[in-house]
């Protein structure tokens, strides 16, 4: 995941850096099939990360960042973006601009 929120809590001064981590997805996809969780030691998202990437090995963006369980670092959540390809790809295209999908 990678995004330009603040480095600890409470810090709004520390917000825009690009920072990245590798975090380990401890939940795939949840009931709804919509959403994924991660969780590492290491840190993980804070305020103003929302919106920024979760990306696979292979870079690709499978996921958008959208939660925080508890504070900076916690439990993260993204919502897939699969799931959403229809709404993107209309938007997008209201807007004369189209997406790259990877299969």
């Amino acid at each position: 995941m990678s995004g330009y929120g603040a480095a600890k809590p409470g810090d709004p001064r520390s917000t825009g850096t690009y920072r990245s981590l590798g975090l380990p997805v401890i939940e795939p996809y949840g009931p709804s099939r919509l959403l994924v969780w991660l969780k590492g030691q290491g840190g993980g998202a804070c305020q103003g990360d929302s919106g920024g990437p979760i990306a696979g090995p292979d870079g690709a963006v499978l996921a958008l960042s959208a939660w925080i369980g508890g504070a900076c670092g916690g439990l993260t959540q993204g919502v897939l973006v699969g799931p959403q390809r229809g709404w993107i790809d209309r938007v997008l295209g209201g807007w004369d601009r189209t997406a790259r999908w990877s299969e």
